[in-house]
């Protein structure tokens, strides 16, 4: 991934990307989002030429070390590109594979407790693997979840 721009929270004024919008406006593009417990990675793909034109990462805590808000992140200018669509993935460290006979949605919760995987202020959540015929079982932050 040498192709990553990195923007540090304490220099993200200086390391903006520079989007020229203007050539942007007629693109048919894809905003891609993985939203990380300290990082938040993008990318912006142009689906008529399938080429990538902008990535970037953000770090999620301040100079302070003070997490900053997902509301605030997504102001950014390369986050602020009109798409015709987009995908958000969470990816924490805190998630299990439950298998499918052994799975209820009303668990969820209690699947993460027993495990330490659940904290105060997180919201649990599962998806559906179909290749694996199990459920992946995750929290995240109850704000990030929400916006």
């Amino acid at each position: 991934m040498s192709n990553l721009k990195t923007i540090p929270a304490d220099k993200q004024e200086q390391e903006r990307f520079a989007l020229d919008k203007i050539s942007l406006a007629n693109k048919n593009l894809h905003l891609s989002v993985e939203v990380r417990e300290d990082t938040i990675l993008a990318c912006l793909l142009d689906k008529a030429g399938n080429q990538y034109l902008a990535w970037a990462s953000y770090n999620r805590k301040d100079t302070k070390n003070v997490k900053r808000p997902l509301s605030v992140i997504l102001k950014e200018e390369m986050l602020n590109v009109k798409c015709s669509s987009s995908s958000v993935v969470f990816t924490h460290n805190s998630a299990m594979l439950i298998p499918s006979a052994f799975f209820s949605k009303e668990s969820v919760r209690d699947y993460l407790k027993q495990q330490n995987l659940f904290k105060p202020g997180e919201t649990p959540c599962s998806d559906f693997i179909k290749n694996n015929d199990c459920y992946s079982v995750y929290a995240v932050d109850s704000n990030d979840y929400t916006y």
